[in-house]
């Protein structure tokens, strides 16, 4: 989590000096770096602070992740568990 959180936070540092496709290139990886936030957190058991993320999220993924979530977060934590990411 410390090291997402980090690199997030790094690939944000000089989001507002770039422009064009560069800029939006950065958004998006931003963007993706918040939805592996929110499945860390879930996997860690920290539900409220993955549905903050998700429901501030511009991500077309999060309204289903939210739901998903909200609904049964077990099923959403074994989704994550069992992905090919971790």
């Amino acid at each position: 989590m410390k090291n997402l959180k980090h690199a997030r936070h790094m690939a944000a540092a000089d989001l507002d000096k770039m422009k064009g496709p560069l800029k939006k290139q950065r958004q998006r990886l931003l963007v993706s770096m918040d939805l592996d936030i929110a499945d860390a957190l879930v996997v860690q058991g920290r539900y409220r602070q993955a549905r903050e993320i998700l429901a501030k999220s511009p991500s077309e993924q999060a309204p289903g992740l939210l739901g998903l979530l909200n609904s049964d977060p077990a099923a959403y934590r074994e989704q994550v568990i069992n992905s090919d990411i971790y």
